[in-house]
């Protein structure tokens, strides 16, 4: 295997361990709340508060796929994760 496509495996492994579909869905419900929130914020408040939970949901969701990896080898919905199928060594996804 290419060192190219080594990193471009790595990097979308790093990727699934952050669940992007459910930080998404997070920051969209942060925003709204932003949104509703009585008075004004400024810019730089809404991108730090977003860019935050961003940090903060990702790092959560690895935490979570670090401490599910031995029962997610044997359910079929989570097997082929980046932990339960070897791709990646738990102390890498910390």
């Amino acid at each position: 295997m290419s060192h190219a496509a080594t990193l471009g495996t790595t990097a979308r492994d790093l990727l699934a361990l952050a669940k992007p579909r459910v930080t998404l869905l997070v920051v969209i419900t942060t925003a709204g709340g932003l949104w509703l929130a009585p008075g004004s914020l400024s810019w730089a408040a809404l991108f730090a508060t977003l860019a935050g939970t961003v940090l903060v949901v990702a790092a959560a969701n690895t935490l979570n796929c670090w401490w599910e990896r031995e029962s997610d080898k044997h359910m079929a919905r989570t097997r082929t994760r980046p932990l339960p199928a070897g791709r990646m060594q738990p102390g890498a996804a910390l």
